[in-house]
């Protein structure tokens, strides 16, 4: 893996980081609104709900793990933007959620 290659790597997973963000934001944000104070959600069955919840609570491990990998690879700073993209997007979707669900009493349902 070269300069270009990593630099590469650092933007798809920074854009993807916030992408996930997004994701959760543009799905749950309108389904969310109509709801009582106090609900349980459970995660929709259509293929963006199902995939803004894992992707939103897991992707900063993919950051991390990208980014441990490139610090092996000169230049290393790639692989430390890389690890704060991965701390960036952990505490946004935790932010996004907090928004969404937990200011307002809503939270994840079990059965």
């Amino acid at each position: 893996m070269g300069a270009s290659e990593s630099r590469l790597t650092t933007v798809l997973m920074g854009c993807l980081a916030a992408a996930s963000v997004a994701l959760f934001a543009a799905v749950y944000g309108p389904a969310l609104a109509p709801l009582p104070p106090g609900s349980g959600v459970k995660p929709g069955m259509n293929l963006p709900a199902m995939l803004a919840v894992p992707l939103g609570y897991a992707w900063w491990v993919m950051c991390v793990a990208v980014g441990v990998g490139q610090l092996f690879v000169r230049p290393r700073y790639y692989g430390l933007e890389t690890i704060g993209f991965g701390l960036l997007q952990f505490a946004a979707f935790r932010l996004a959620v907090w928004l969404l669900m937990s200011s307002r009493g809503l939270y994840w349902a079990t059965a």
